[in-house]
């Protein structure tokens, strides 16, 4: 979109793996991605080198995506806020839904920090909070928050062109045009944004044992950021319309891939919306499969 920046990089996405056991998974998943004609290769530590110039490797090797691409999500979110605004959007920052208010099987109106507000559709999108906001509808959405850390620091002078995760220890290394990002964990704790240091320090750890040259003395004293994935119990996300609430619509529960499956979200939602024949199929997503 026009006049919109947010560090978008399509310099693909590479798994590293050490073990034997990690190669041959990652060797399926190169065959399961060609039957997709999805590009992918594995490649061995010289090919690794040529990848990412000037960073070294201690792995078997890795499995390349050239397709895929990375963005910087804060730069997103903020470059979006000001695209809707000059779209005529309203958007109530910093706002608090308190409760919902119902007649006859619709939303009649949000109650908020800042007053009601009223609309002819509701879509809800409010990641690991969604069930929470439902609830006195009598809405069972299954969604578990899976916390995830981060930490983020200046570029190093080592610092890898494409981002890589290393299979076995769990962790992401995104590099942004001013910064490199390491994240990782999957912790099961409901609805906390306390930090666990040992947590972070195992992400930090296993860097070196991937990349030996990249440095992350700046990261351990860097700010940790820790954020909840809403996730589903069998993967999936929730996309469409509720039986009993004829105006509320859902668009949550995409775990890590919430910013890749965003754009698909979105048009799925609209169609709904506006009463379309969806472009999918959304069985597979009901928000009330578990109902």
């Amino acid at each position: 979109m026009d006049g919109m920046d947010f560090d978008f990089q399509e310099k693909g996405l590479c798994v590293l793996f050490k073990s034997e056991k990690a190669e041959q998974s990652m060797r399926h998943e190169a065959e399961l991605a060609a039957r997709l004609n999805v590009e992918a290769e594995i490649l061995d530590p010289a090919q690794l080198s040529k990848l990412s110039p000037g960073v070294s490797f201690d792995v078997r090797g890795g499995l390349y995506y050239p397709g895929d691409a990375h963005i910087s999500p804060s730069r997103f979110v903020a470059s979006l806020h000001r695209h809707l605004e000059s779209l005529g959007v309203t958007v109530l920052s910093g706002t608090q839904v308190n409760g919902l208010e119902t007649s006859g099987g619709r939303i009649t109106r949000l109650l908020t920090s800042r007053g009601s507000v009223e609309a002819d559709e509701y879509i809800l999108a409010a990641g690991s909070w969604s069930p929470g906001l439902v609830r006195s509808l009598g809405v069972n959405l299954p969604v578990q928050a899976g916390k995830g850390y981060s930490v983020t620091v200046e570029r190093p002078e080592h610092t890898p062109t494409v981002p890589f995760i290393l299979t076995e220890a769990r962790v992401a290394i995104t590099p942004f045009v001013d910064g490199l990002r390491f994240a990782g964990t999957m912790e099961l704790a409901g609805l906390d944004l306390s930090i666990n240091r040992r947590r972070v320090e195992a992400i930090l750890q296993a860097v070196p044992r991937y990349l030996p040259d990249v440095d992350t003395s700046r990261a351990w004293s860097a700010e940790v950021w820790a954020g909840l994935r809403p996730c589903s119990p069998d993967g999936m996300p929730y996309i469409g319309r509720f039986k009993r609430w004829s105006n509320l619509i859902a668009a949550t529960g995409h775990a890590m891939i919430g910013m890749t499956m965003a754009t698909a979200t979105g048009k799925l939602a609209m169609e709904v919306a506006l009463g379309r024949t969806p472009s999918h199929n959304l069985s597979l997503v009901s928000p009330e499969r578990f109902s």
